[in-house]
């Protein structure tokens, strides 16, 4: 079997489900459905400073914190996990309009663990065309060139072959300015369009360290929704012995709260991280949950990290963006 078939055909296949042209092909429109009230939100956790309409209720969940799977190949991995986490249908509804944000930065082939795995992002895309979507679309604005990011990484032919529209997010037209004033650090930033503009926001992570912030997750993973990620690095204050970097990134996670997070940890980036090529291990786990800092936390093992050492981790759950203590997650595995 050549590498287009495999990626086609195994990651597909293996959701238990072909797709076909019943996705449609995702131009962004504008919608009117409200983000969540605040008052249905966590107690204690802030609200100040969220953009965009996408639907964010951790509530949802109920007392699960996460939930994952383990062993597995990728897709059923995907797709088990979210079903312990209440099913697909918890969080996408029936007409939803659907942006998948995956980490796809890097023309990188999957065993480099570089790029979410190909056969993640068609089981994420399954599932939403099981749950009705109305429409589904996969952006990123990648540190390669699109062509080669998407192509190398498999992402391109998985969405081809799911009907999907992966969005090459490289043109300041496709960004709006929006305000979150509550950050330290980070009050406004030009935010992908589609991104803000959706029902449900699925943020599509992989597990790999990272040079400058320690790690790769969910909550950096938003970097690459912005127009000028760069300053990032240079722009604004420090606090708590936070670099800019880390303090900017939780200002983000202010902003940008998605609906649900899923990380992939089937392969994990354990040097020379976030691009590589560096040493791989591969814990074969996918983890799921609406809590983006617990996500994160948990995930932080597959990196022999603790949580307390992302500090832009510590600075999310600090503004009250979700839980830290891993020891007292509920989590279902089984």
């Amino acid at each position: 079997m050549n590498r287009r078939d495999f990626l086609i055909h195994g990651a597909l296949a293996a959701t238990g489900l072909v797709l076909g042209g019943s996705l449609l092909g995702c131009a962004r429109k504008a919608v009117s459905r409200p983000g969540t009230p605040e008052s249905s939100l966590p107690e204690g956790a802030a609200t100040g400073g969220k953009v965009g309409a996408n639907r964010f209720d951790p509530s949802l969940a109920g007392e699960v914190t996460l939930a994952l799977a383990e062993k597995a190949s990728p897709a059923d991995l995907t797709r088990t996990a979210i079903n312990r986490y209440g099913g697909i249908s918890t969080w996408v509804k029936p007409g939803d309009r659907v942006v998948i944000k995956p980490n796809l930065a890097y023309a990188t082939q999957p065993p480099q663990a570089a790029t979410v795995h190909p056969q993640v992002l068609a089981a994420v895309l399954a599932l939403c065309n099981e749950a009705r979507a109305k429409e589904i679309l996969v952006v990123e604005h990648p540190l390669n060139t699109a062509e080669a990011a998407f192509g190398v990484s498999g992402a391109k032919e998985v969405c081809q072959a799911a009907g999907v529209r992966l969005v090459d997010l490289s043109k300041a037209a496709m960004y709006e300015e929006v305000d979150f004033p509550a950050g330290k650090s980070l009050k406004q930033d030009q935010i992908a369009r589609d991104v803000l503009e959706c029902d449900a926001y699925i943020n599509l992570a992989i597990a790999k360290v990272h040079g400058a912030s320690r790690a790769t997750l969910g909550i950096k993973n938003q970097m690459g929704a912005v127009w000028n990620r760069q300053r990032y690095h240079s722009f604004g204050v420090t606090r708590d012995g936070a670099d800019n970097l880390s303090q900017n990134i939780a200002d983000l996670a202010l902003a940008l709260r998605p609906t649900l997070t899923v990380i992939d940890a089937t392969r994990a980036l354990m040097t020379n991280g976030p691009q590589g090529p560096g040493r791989v291990e591969e814990p074969h786990t996918v983890v799921v949950s609406a809590d983006p800092v617990a996500a994160d936390a948990y995930a932080c093992r597959f990196l022999g990290l603790e949580p307390s050492e992302v500090v832009h981790l510590r600075l999310a759950a600090e503004y009250g963006l979700g839980e830290m203590g891993v020891e007292s997650f509920k989590v279902t595995a089984a």
